[in-house]
């Protein structure tokens, strides 16, 4: 047993040995600190590097392909968006005008702008203007010496060219206001006849003198006995209706607006009854033919208008509050409108445009 026991202490000891004992490593096989650090230091290098020759390429290479240097983008700027342009007004393309030194010329109708030279008579002012052929035509009015009022035809061959010709000559000492007929054939015009004055020595009473102008025959009226003016001439399309206004003399206000048939017998423009119209206001009273209809400015609207002087339905609105004078193209769509204040305005369709310049007259 002794022998046995002592077998069995002896095993015990050795497996306690083995099991509790600490395991032996092999430091010198393991891989050095310097060789791990050595190894990253490549790779860190090594990815730099690609890193550069990637952005040297992405920079030459464009340009030597397109055979240009490379330039920085220009910086972002905001451009605003056009305003839109206006529609260019229908109508006549110019129109003729007279300014306060009596010389006449053709305007730009959309512009205002001077078209080639103004036209005169040497040593003379125009006094009044009519115009027609879509403001190519103009007939002005000069006083000559021995109590004759010379009428002179223009018309604008080209953007610098204008020629003038004797259209006829009236007996009187100033025109003051004149019409030519939508056909273009006869020339209304508000005469002061020679010797008739108002006391302070200006002219203040007008004949009505209707110039054929293809006969040169011509034929006058005669208003009230003391003093009295005409203005506002207007032919109807039927080239016979004649439509003005009688003004009394001195501050004695302002007839209702007349029609005459200058085909009928008669010798007195006032003999035709006033229509019934307000003229209180400024601007009303002016009768005119809108479109192929007879119509009647009243404030800052345009009113249908009938034989009997019955005003009605609105046929435009938008105007000048102080119109003095209306003058209309061939279509009488298109109006040039005079104002108290001496200011030219265009009207088309319900659209107001002023004209720049000093003009006194105008038409087309």
């Amino acid at each position: 047993m002794n022998d046995v026991d002592e077998l069995l202490r002896r095993d015990g000891e050795q497996w306690r040995a083995t099991a509790t004992g600490l395991p032996r490593v092999d430091w010198a096989a393991l891989p050095g600190r310097r060789r791990t650090v050595a190894s990253s230091w490549w790779m860190v290098a090594a990815a730099g590097a690609t890193a550069a020759v990637v952005v040297v390429l992405a920079i030459v290479l464009p340009s030597l392909v397109g055979g240009r240097s490379a330039r920085p983008l220009p910086p972002l700027t905001h451009r605003p968006s056009p305003s839109p342009v206006r529609p260019p007004l229908a109508g006549p393309s110019s129109f003729i005008a007279l300014n306060d030194h009596g010389m006449v010329t053709q305007v730009d109708a959309s512009t205002g702008e001077t078209r080639g030279m103004s036209a005169t008579i040497e040593g003379r002012a125009a006094t009044s203007l009519t115009v027609t052929d879509e403001g190519n035509l103009g007939y002005a009015t000069f006083s000559r010496p021995r109590c004759q009022v010379s009428v002179v035809r223009f018309r604008w061959t080209s953007a610098s060219t204008a020629e003038d010709t004797d259209a006829g000559t009236v007996a009187g000492a100033k025109a003051e206001a004149a019409a030519v007929s939508p056909d273009g054939h006869l020339l209304a015009l508000a005469v002061a006849p020679c010797g008739k004055t108002s006391g302070k020595g200006s002219v203040s009473v007008d004949d009505l003198v209707v110039v054929n102008l293809d006969t040169h025959q011509q034929r006058r009226w005669t208003g009230y006995p003391d003093v009295s003016f005409l203005s506002s001439l207007q032919w109807a399309p039927d080239n016979t209706t004649l439509s003005y206004v009688v003004n009394p003399c001195c501050g004695g206000g302002t007839d209702a607006p007349r029609l005459l048939d200058t085909s009928a017998p008669g010798t007195s423009y006032v003999k035709p009854a006033p229509l019934p119209v307000d003229v209180s206001e400024l601007g009303s009273g002016l009768v005119f033919w809108y479109g192929g209809r007879l119509a009647v400015v009243q404030g800052t609207e345009i009113h249908a208008l009938s034989k009997t002087g019955v005003a009605g339905a609105v046929l435009a609105r938008g105007l000048p509050a102080d119109v003095v004078s209306v003058e209309t193209d061939t279509t009488g769509r298109h109006l040039l409108l005079d104002t108290f204040q001496h200011r030219l305005f265009r009207y088309d369709d319900g659209t107001l445009t002023p004209m720049p310049g000093n003009w006194v007259d105008a038409g087309w």
